[in-house]
């Protein structure tokens, strides 16, 4: 498969190095689960605001794609974890 590294990543990787790449400048923690400091000083506020809800979306898809790779992933350990109780 040909191509760059980012056109071969899954959307969920994509998300979480966005939200990165805008938390860095900011001064936030990297990561998902990295913790607000607020705005800085200097950028305006209705910046700060959007590229806060623009890190929440992105934050909240990529935990999303993590998941559903999480458990795809237990069940092809366990098929029975995805059996129905009733059957």
């Amino acid at each position: 498969m040909k191509g760059y590294p980012s056109q071969r990543e899954k959307s969920y990787d994509r998300a979480a190095r966005k939200v990165d790449k805008i938390r860095a400048p900011l001064g936030w923690d990297l990561g998902l689960e990295g913790v607000p400091r607020g705005r800085p000083k200097g950028i305006h506020r209705e910046t700060y605001e959007r590229l806060s809800a623009w890190i929440w979306e992105l934050t909240d898809e990529a935990e999303l794609g993590f998941a559903d790779q999480f458990a795809f992933a237990l069940l092809e350990m366990d098929p029975k974890r995805g059996a129905s109780a009733d059957l």
